[in-house]
C-alpha cells in the first residue's frame, strides 16, 4: 500500500473520529517506511508545507507505481451498502439521512486500485452526510464511453455558484454560514480526491445548487491506463 490506511481523507462531520480538525494540527511522519497521520490539539500548531508535499509525493507515486488490480466493481459499490449505511448513521442526526444506491449497467470487474477509491467513496459521502441536515445521501454508477462514472448526490445546503470553482483547492472549506466553525475542517479532503482521482486516470465535478443540494461525480477508465485487455 502506498500510504498508510492511517491517513484518513478527513471525511466526517467534526474531521478526523469526532476530534475536530479545527482545533488539531496534522503532522506527517516516516517511521520504519511507514506514513501514519498524527493529531495533536495543540492550536498553535497548522499544517506544514513538508507535510502537504509528501501528501502530493504520495498521490504521485500511485502513476508511478500502481499495479492496476482487477476490482469486483459490483461488490464495491453494492455490497458496500452497509458499510455506507453505518457511515451514515454515525454521522446522521437521529437518522434524518436516508441512504439511497441507483446503478446503471456497470461492469463486473474494474482494473484501478480498490483501496483509493473506496477512500474518495468515504470522503464524498461523509462530506454528504456533513452538509445534508435531512432528505437523503444516494450513491450512483453509470457506463459512459470507456468510463465508469460515479456520483454522490445529497439534500443538503449546497454551494454557491462563486465557491465552485473554489472547491478542490487546498485548504478551502465550505460553511452554510460565513460566520460560524459548525462545518469547520482542514479543507484537504477535496483535494486529496482530486489528485487521487486523475493518479488512477480520471476527473472529478461537482453539480450544486445554493439550498436543494450537491452531487459529486467522479470518473474512472474502464481499462487501466496503459493496461490490456
Amino acid at each position: 500500500m502506498l500510504i498508510d490506511k492511517k491517513l484518513l481523507l478527513f471525511g466526517g462531520k467534526g474531521g478526523v473520529g469526532k476530534t475536530s480538525c479545527a482545533a488539531a494540527a496534522s503532522i506527517y511522519s516516516a517511521s520504519k517506511g511507514k506514513r501514519t497521520l498524527i493529531l495533536s490539539t495543540d492550536p498553535a500548531h497548522s499544517l506544514s508545507d513538508s507535510f502537504e508535499k509528501q501528501i502530493g509525493d504520495e498521490i504521485t507515486n500511485i502513476r508511478e507505481n500502481l499495479d492496476a488490480l482487477e476490482i469486483d466493481a459490483e461488490s464495491l459499490l453494492k455490497d458496500n451498502k452497509e458499510q455506507y449505511g453505518s457511515l451514515i448513521k454515525q454521522i446522521a442526526d437521529e437518522g434524518k439521512i436516508k441512504m439511497k444506491l441507483k446503478f446503471g449497467k456497470i461492469p463486473k470487474s474494474l482494473k484501478t486500485d480498490n483501496y483509493w477509491v473506496k477512500q474518495i467513496l468515504n470522503n464524498l459521502i461523509g462530506n454528504a452526510t456533513k452538509f445534508t441536515k435531512k432528505g437523503f445521501v444516494e450513491v450512483k454508477a453509470s457506463c459512459r464511453d470507456k468510463d465508469i462514472i460515479i456520483g454522490v448526490r445529497d439534500t443538503g445546503i449546497g454551494i454557491s455558484k462563486e465557491n465552485i470553482p473554489k472547491l478542490f483547492n487546498k485548504f478551502f472549506q465550505v460553511s452554510s454560514k460565513p460566520e460560524t466553525r459548525e462545518f469547520e475542517g482542514t479543507g484537504l479532503g477535496l483535494s486529496i480526491c482530486k489528485h487521487a482521482v486523475e493518479a488512477l486516470g480520471g476527473k472529478i465535478w461537482v453539480k450544486s445548487e445554493l439550498g436543494k443540494g450537491s452531487t459529486f461525480s467522479f470518473s474512472l477508465p474502464l481499462k487501466a491506463r496503459g493496461g490490456g485487455d
